[in-house]
Order: structure tokens, then C-alpha cells, then sequence
């Protein structure tokens, strides 16, 4: 599938959709479909679209017609998905099958994003052969959409990862928590028992199009290659950004009552995209060092600017 491609993005505003209209839409024909929260960036086509309203969904495909279909939409609120299980079924299984069933009907390539919460045994680089073990409802849910996407469309890509990186919305993700917490001056916990494999989000999508570039299909991690703990992790993000990491205290999972169990095993074996993508750096110090220079370049305020949010606590960060 070399070439310019015709790509939809769902979840366009979220955190990896709003940084991948960003990073293709010079080499590729972008759409993004949002619900709750309107993003705008140019040279690409952003629409409004609950998908859980299936006939809407695959009339506006068709008449869209978009050559792959990234589903990167989802409530990953794990706790939420734990408590509201009827609701965290529509969006994380329901709509998935609903593309499912569009993208065969249309002929259409589909990306589904995953997750790197569903495994259980500790102290392992998983790879995309092991079986996954949720430990909760969320994982479940991917771990049924998973086989759904590969029973039905015997040509995508299912993405298993952990990302990091600047949002368009209102947000915080991982790394901008642990930076607005370092500006506040307060004190936080990070696990130092819970091992996961993080990438950035923009990183993340330059890979995604290349894999769509080279006809991938099959499971693929997509994930740092070097594992580290969650407090690990703050710290590295603290000396990146040359924040004070005084407030940020160890933790361990056993220290906080959550909804939802955790898995704390959730680093993944990234060594299959190596081979394929070889040119590509994988290390967290590359990942970190690229979100730095964003915000060095003005990136980030032009990422909020198309989703009609301001820099809000990033005003502080130096």
C-alpha cells in the first residue's frame, strides 16, 4: 500500500488522533472523526460523529471512503469501564464491531488500537504470541475486540501500546501529569511496581502509517524498548524538563483502593517492529527528548490552538 493514502482517524481530538493529524497530513489524505470535543487542523477533514450510531457511521464511510480506518477511539478509563459496564460495552465493544462490519462491507483497511493492560505474570517482555490475561473489564473488552478485528479482517493491524505526549484538549496525559505536578510543588506517588514500555504519541503515529505503508497485518507492539517502572518513568520526565522531582514519592499499587484490579506486568516486546521498521529509535530518551523539542518549537500551542484550548498550567514550564 505504498503511496499517499486516504486515512480516517477515530478519536480525532484525543490524544494520539489530534498528534497523528499532525504528523500525516503532508503525506497522506486525513480524516478525523470526533464526538464530544471539535478539533480543526489544517489540510485535513474533521467531522462530528457518534459512532456508536452504526447506520450513520457506515453511510458517512461510505460516503467518506477512506482506503484504512485507524479506530484509536475509546473510553480507557479503566475504573469507569469497571463500574459502568453496560456503557464501557457500547463504546469498547459495540462500535468496534460496528466498524468491523462497515470496514468488511466497504473494503476497507482498519487499525485497532489496543492495549498493553490485559497481561498478569510479572517480571516479562511480552510478546505479540502470549495469550492476554485481563484482570479487569477493560482488558476483557480488548482482548474480545482483538479476536473480533482478526476472525473478520483477515488484512489489519492490531496495535498493542502505551503512549505518552502533549493532548489538544484539556487533558493531561502521563508525562504532562507528572510536569504539572512538578510545577505545583506538591507531593505525588507514582507506582514503582507497575513495568510498561511507553512511546510518544507522535512516534506512535509515524509508525502506524508506515506499517499501513508496508501492507502490514497481524499483531504488532508498538512500544518503547526499554522498560521501566511508572515512578521511573516521572523521574526521567522531571530531569528531561529540568523540573524538580522532590515531590514525586515511590508507591505501590497496594497503597491505593482502585475500582478496577491493575495489571502491573505491562511492558511489551517490541523486537518484531524492530525488524520491520529498523531505521526506527525506540528508546525513551528519543521519545522525551522529541516531546522537549515540541514545546521548544511552539508545536504544542498550535496542537491546543485546533482543538480551541490554551496552554493552561504549560504557561509555567520554562
Amino acid at each position: 500500500m505504498s503511496g499517499r493514502h486516504r486515512i480516517l482517524i477515530t478519536g480525532a481530538s484525543g490524544l494520539f488522533g489530534a498528534n497523528a493529524l499532525f504528523e500525516g497530513r503532508k503525506s497522506h489524505e486525513l480524516l478525523g472523526l470526533y464526538r464530544s470535543h471539535p478539533i480543526s487542523v489544517e489540510g485535513t477533514l474533521c467531522r462530528n460523529l457518534d459512532l456508536s450510531e452504526i447506520k450513520k457511521t457506515t453511510a458517512l464511510l461510505r460516503e467518506l471512503a477512506p482506503e484504512v480506518v485507524i479506530h484509536a477511539a475509546a473510553d480507557s478509563n479503566i475504573d469507569h469501564c469497571e463500574s459502568a459496564r453496560a456503557q464501557a460495552y457500547k463504546s469498547n465493544f459495540e462500535v468496534t464491531e460496528g466498524l468491523v462490519s462497515a470496514c468488511g462491507e466497504l473494503g476497507i483497511k482498519l487499525v485497532y488500537f489496543s492495549t498493553d493492560a490485559f497481561f498478569e505474570k510479572k517480571d516479562y517482555l511480552f510478546k505479540e504470541s502470549d495469550k492476554p490475561t485481563p484482570m479487569n473489564y477493560y482488558g476483557e473488552l480488548k482482548a474480545w475486540s482483538e479476536r473480533l478485528v482478526q476472525e473478520r479482517l483477515k488484512d489489519s493491524i492490531v496495535v498493542r501500546t502505551n503512549f505518552f505526549g502533549w493532548n489538544a484538549q484539556n487533558k493531561q496525559s502521563l508525562a504532562e501529569w507528572v510536569i504539572a505536578r512538578c510545577l505545583s510543588g506538591e507531593e505525588f506517588p507514582m507506582f514503582d511496581d507497575v513495568w510498561f514500555t511507553p512511546i510518544l504519541a507522535n512516534q506512535l503515529a509515524r509508525i502506524i502509517f508506515e506499517l499501513i505503508q508496508i501492507d502490514f497485518k497481524g499483531i504488532i507492539h508498538v512500544a518503547g524498548s526499554q522498560p521501566l517502572t511508572k515512578y521511573q518513568f516521572g523521574l526521567r520526565v522531571a530531569e528531561k524538563f529540568k523540573l524538580s522531582s522532590q515531590g514525586l514519592k515511590k508507591s505501590v499499587v497496594s497503597d491505593v483502593r482502585l475500582a478496577a484490579r491493575r495489571s502491573q506486568a505491562m511492558a511489551l516486546d517490541s523486537s518484531r517492529l524492530q525488524k520491520l521498521l529498523p531505521q526506527v529509535n525506540l528508546s525513551l530518551e528519543a521519545g522525551l527528548e522529541e516531546m522537549k523539542q515540541l514545546w521548544v518549537q511552539g508545536y504544542v500551542k498550535q496542537l491546543k490552538a485546533a482543538a480551541g484550548q490554551g496552554l493552561d498550567f504549560l504557561t509555567e514550564l520554562p
